[in-house]
């Protein structure tokens, strides 16, 4: 639901139905909160004011949507679950793990509430980042710059389970990154942890895995750089 929604918005936003985009981008909003690091790149596409706007169709959808389901044990009950997501689970993660262990060592015991909300900042800011630092303004870069929004979040997550990269292979058909397909691959690796009924998670396993993709990016972003200078020269 949440692809397909999302799908239809960048649709939308592309035959300039900004409204029915925002509509859309609400219904997807409400199958998983995720789409709602994709909206600070519509600044540059259709500035401060209806951008704004746009959030706030996406936010009474969202409302309306809930609204059948609303009450304060739901409130209270969403409240426990991002708080269990960043301070409490941990899954296949990759930078939260380095974050894990430099607190092993400074403290001796696990520090997750302390990294995971250290992990939840640093990918506020490097979604905003991106969102200043970007120039082009149609379409097919906001899909782009929503790949890199999604990996940014999966980077510094906690919890990466296989599934969460749905999402990021939608988006990847549209790129010419194709980071998100060989992730798709490796992230199997993640399911050694129920080869027995402890699920004792074998780190060696999650850094072969990491290392992998990030060999692929180095080796496919050099790549790309060289076909440039070729085209170039």
């Amino acid at each position: 639901a949440l692809i397909f929604f999302l799908l239809r918005a960048f649709l939308f936003f592309e035959k300039k139905q900004i409204w029915y985009s925002a509509g859309s981008m609400g219904l997807a909003f409400a199958a998983k909160l995720i789409p709602l690091i994709f909206l600070p790149y519509l600044i540059r596409r259709i500035g401060w004011m209806k951008s704004f706007l746009y959030g706030l169709v996406v936010i009474v959808v969202f409302l309306v949507m809930m609204l059948p389901f609303f009450d304060l044990e739901m409130l209270r009950n969403m409240g426990q679950s991002v708080e269990l997501y960043y301070q409490k689970f941990e899954f296949n993660a990759s930078i939260y793990f380095i974050g894990r262990w430099i607190g092993y060592q400074y403290s001796g015991w696990n520090m997750i509430a302390i990294v995971g909300k250290l992990m939840a900042i640093f990918t506020f800011i490097g979604i905003v980042f991106l969102a200043f630092k970007e120039n082009r303004k149609n379409t097919l870069s906001w899909i782009n710059m929503s790949l890199w929004a999604m990996f940014i979040y999966l980077l510094f997550a906690n919890i990466v389970h296989p599934w969460y990269l749905t999402t990021l292979v939608a988006l990847s058909v549209f790129s010419k990154n194709k980071f998100a397909i060989v992730w798709s691959y490796l992230v199997m690796l993640s399911y050694h942890v129920y080869a027995s009924s402890d699920y004792i998670e074998l780190e060696w396993i999650v850094a072969v895995e990491y290392a992998c993709l990030f060999g692929y990016m180095i080796w496919s972003s050099l790549k790309n750089r060289e076909s440039k200078l070729e085209t170039i020269a």
